[in-house]
């Protein structure tokens, strides 16, 4: 039983540990795979991000915490 609220909640309180402030603009498309259960693409865009060097791993880290605390595991 995954919470879209929980997850934007969750989500919005972890933009100030993101390696880069403008990040926020790309974690607004992780409503859109949250929103579709779509959690391996929310990960796949995730490794996109970091092959673009626009995230670290600890931005994704901070990702599949945040889906992880809700049971999902990807």
């Amino acid at each position: 039983n995954f919470s879209l609220d929980q997850f934007q909640t969750d989500l919005r309180n972890a933009l100030v540990s993101l390696s880069n402030p403008q990040l926020r603009w790309e974690f607004a498309a992780l409503n859109i795979y949250a929103f579709n259960g779509d959690f391996a693409g929310m990960l796949g865009y995730m490794e996109y991000l970091v092959y673009i060097n626009a995230a670290n791993s600890n931005d994704v880290s901070i990702v599949t915490d945040i889906i992880g605390r809700q049971g999902i595991v990807v």
